[in-house]
Formats: C-alpha cells, structure tokens, sequence
C-alpha cells in the first residue's frame, strides 16, 4: 500500500492523482465579444388601478407590462 504523504494529490477525479488544477482542465474562457454584459434590474409598486392600465396599453402594444415599462423608461432617459 502507497504511503498518502508520497502521492502528489489524492483527491477529485476518479482516479488517484486527476483532480487538482492542470493545464487545460476547467472551462474556456469566452472571447471578449461574446461576454454577458452586467445587467442590474429595477422594480417597484404600483396601485392595482395604475397597473391595470398599464397592462391594458401593454398588450394593445403587443408587449409585456415589463417590456412597456422599459420601454417608457429608455423613451424619457432619451428625451434628456
């Protein structure tokens, strides 16, 4: 039996010895150009009567009542 203190590394893998950090082993890294970009979210509480009409406009608009909210959002960041 091999005295653990002689092995190189004992653990992950499975077999004896293939875990650890090698070259080549883990997940490419993305080119630049196909990176997410970060993305931070917004939210808040409106009246049921507020979002009732906003969801009305939505769907006349063949959006969701996110996709209208942002998009009354860019329009008036827009406008400055």
């Amino acid at each position: 039996m091999e005295n653990i203190e002689n092995k190189k590394n004992t653990w992950g893998g499975a077999r004896a010895n293939s875990g650890g950090r090698r070259e080549g082993a883990g997940r490419k890294k993305l080119p630049p150009e196909k990176k997410v970009k970060p993305v931070k979210a917004i939210s808040f509480k409106i009246s049921k009567e507020l979002y009732s009409k906003a969801e009305n406009i939505a769907e006349e608009n063949n959006l969701s009542i996110g996709q209208y909210a942002k998009k009354i959002l860019l329009e008036n960041i827009n406008k400055n």
